[in-house]
């Protein structure tokens, strides 16, 4: 806590991503089926429709099996809180622009709810899988 308090709430960037599984519905007998099934299923104990319901309900938390549909980025100005919303239909577009942002703000110090357990590895794992090289700060 005395930590917080020694920061600059205007030196701040705050983050905080939304995900979705890379389809909306697992296919069975499909490469990325399989790559889900050896993740889930590892004693073999489960169905097909298990597997697949899974999917649906777990992958948005994995990089490897979703991908980031959203980035709301806030700053506080002269105490006023503003926000951006990045979305784009191509995930790609979306990391570079969010990594233009951090590059506009690279004095900022990144924060957010659970960015170091959660988000900013996720962002990281995302850049990397579409071949964006993560800012200084993600990396």
């Amino acid at each position: 806590m005395r930590e917080l308090l020694k920061l600059n709430e205007n030196k701040l960037l705050f983050f905080d991503i939304e995900t979705a599984p890379v389809v909306k519905e697992l296919k069975l007998d499909s490469p990325l089926f399989d790559s889900w099934a050896y993740k889930v299923n590892k004693t073999g104990e489960k169905t097909n429709d298990e597997i697949i319901k899974s999917y649906s309900a777990e992958a948005g938390l994995y990089p490897e099996f979703a991908k980031i549909v959203s980035i709301v980025v806030g700053k506080i100005v002269k105490g006023k809180i503003f926000l951006i919303t990045l979305d784009d239909k191509e995930e790609k577009e979306l990391l570079t622009k969010f990594n233009k942002v951090i590059g506009r703000n690279s004095t900022n110090k990144l924060c957010g709810f659970v960015n170091i357990g959660f988000d900013t590895p996720f962002v990281f794992k995302r850049m990397l899988i579409n071949g964006i090289k993560p800012h200084d700060k993600i990396d």
